[in-house]
């Protein structure tokens, strides 16, 4: 959950350059051009829970004033 998410090798013709698929940039443009803060409920307590460190996590990620764990 706090581990970036990896650049994976895309595969093309042998000869063609080397290319990488930022995977942690592609998830984050597609959170933010579908407007997921808009539905989904980042007040609620997640469930499962989060371990003690975890909440730590999230409350620093979201900032402690937008939300309480």
């Amino acid at each position: 959950m706090t581990d970036r998410l990896p650049n994976i090798p895309i595969p093309f013709k042998e000869g063609d350059r080397e290319v990488s698929l930022d995977l942690q940039a592609a998830l984050n443009q597609v959170y933010d051009d579908a407007g997921y803060e808009n539905y989904l409920h980042i007040d609620a307590r997640p469930n499962p829970p989060l371990t003690t460190e975890q909440e730590q996590w999230a409350t620093g990620l979201l900032g402690a004033s937008r939300v309480a764990m």
